[in-house]
């Protein structure tokens, strides 16, 4: 009877590493997306400018579908919202991220405040509507150089249909 206990802790074990795994892909994913947006000159004018062309042709229901994120925010040097929205990608509908989670986002300066060009951050973020897999970067010119302007945040809801993502990394 021990051994079949062993068995099924071994078992539990290497899911709990395999679910761990698929997370990780899944928030590198985000990153690199994030790192992406961030390092771009045009964004780097946009935290200045306000630029209403760069936002109306960017922050488009098609980049949050092309990315399959569900909220990005940008913040300026001094973690003022600069631009943020979300899309819901199964109603085809634009959606905020509620005044209390940005609130929370803003206040937490690992998310909003880097130091370097080279700095960055990401992990599980609590909201009001869930769990959500975030990243945040530095804006700064599409060379990598600075100084730094703002940061790049984006996140993608831990829901069902990423859970069925995350489920078929595993092979389960």
């Amino acid at each position: 009877f021990s051994s079949f206990n062993s068995l099924e802790q071994q078992n539990a074990r290497h899911q709990m590493r395999q679910c761990a795994n698929a997370i990780r892909g899944q928030l590198r994913y985000i990153d690199q997306v994030a790192k992406d947006w961030a390092t771009w000159d045009d964004m780097y004018r946009f935290v200045a400018t306000g630029d209403a062309a760069f936002r109306d042709s960017n922050f488009t229901a098609q980049s949050f579908e092309a990315t399959k994120l569900d909220f990005m925010v940008l913040f300026d040097a001094r973690a003022r919202v600069v631009w943020g929205g979300g899309f819901d990608r199964e109603t085809m509908e634009s959606i905020q991220l509620p005044a209390v989670d940005l609130k929370n986002v803003s206040e937490t300066a690992a998310l909003v405040r880097h130091a370097s060009e080279s700095d960055g951050a990401m992990g599980i973020f609590r909201t009001s509507l869930g769990p959500m897999l975030v990243a945040s970067r530095p804006v700064i010119s599409s060379e990598g150089e600075g100084p730094v302007r703002g940061a790049m945040f984006m996140g993608r809801m831990l829901d069902e249909e990423l859970v069925d993502v995350l489920q078929q990394d595993m092979g389960i």
